[in-house]
């Protein structure tokens, strides 16, 4: 093949950089991509939106049904409105970054590069208007539990086996515990967890 026929790499006129350590942009990821769309009519939820205030970054992903949310205090971030990175270019960097890195990210319009002292990935970004996510997080909860969160994974896990991915569980919350019980044509199953209720 002509090497001459080879795209010219794209090259970024940032209007936004910023660093952070590889082990804190894995951990974000990590938190929020199980909760990426898969629906390609609804492409914009197929990736995760990456939004800088001062010194804090928020990374936000949904399906539709789900969504996750991770909030990052990080010194030196600038304000930026946010864009949405696609899901390739996530569990590309998810492959190739590690935690020792210190990864430089320049954002203009259009792209975003993700750069290490050994590789640089650049990805266009998804157009168009992620959701007002915020509008969907109720404000006025009345009900506030605390339980520890391997307990939770613990239970959440076992009563889960019952069920195929996409039925619900059941939640039910009195004092002292929560209740987390799944029902299938394979059977039922029920777990205790421990919490402390404040209303």
């Amino acid at each position: 093949y002509d090497p001459q026929e080879f795209p010219e790499p794209r090259t970024i006129s940032p209007n936004v950089k910023f660093s952070l350590e590889g082990r804190i942009l894995l951990d974000a990821f990590e938190s929020v991509d199980f909760a990426i769309g898969t629906d390609e009519e609804r492409y914009i939820l197929m990736g995760v939106f990456i939004k800088g205030e001062e010194d804090k970054l928020t990374f936000v992903a949904t399906d539709g049904y789900r969504m996750a949310i991770r909030r990052l205090q990080t010194p030196g971030i600038p304000f930026f409105n946010g864009f949405i990175l696609p899901s390739k270019t996530v569990r590309e960097l998810e492959r190739i970054i590690v935690n020792d890195d210190i990864v430089h990210v320049e954002v203009d319009g259009q792209s975003v590069s993700f750069a290490t002292s050994k590789v640089r990935v650049v990805s266009r970004i998804v157009e168009g208007k992620y959701p007002d996510y915020e509008a969907a997080i109720p404000r006025h909860n009345r009900l506030v539990v605390k339980m520890d969160k391997e307990a939770l994974h613990r239970g959440l896990k076992r009563v889960s086996i019952m069920i195929s991915k996409n039925e619900p569980l059941l939640l039910k919350v009195s004092e002292g515990t929560v209740e987390v019980s799944s029902e299938s044509e394979q059977g039922t199953a029920k777990e205790v967890i421990l919490a402390k209720r404040r209303s």
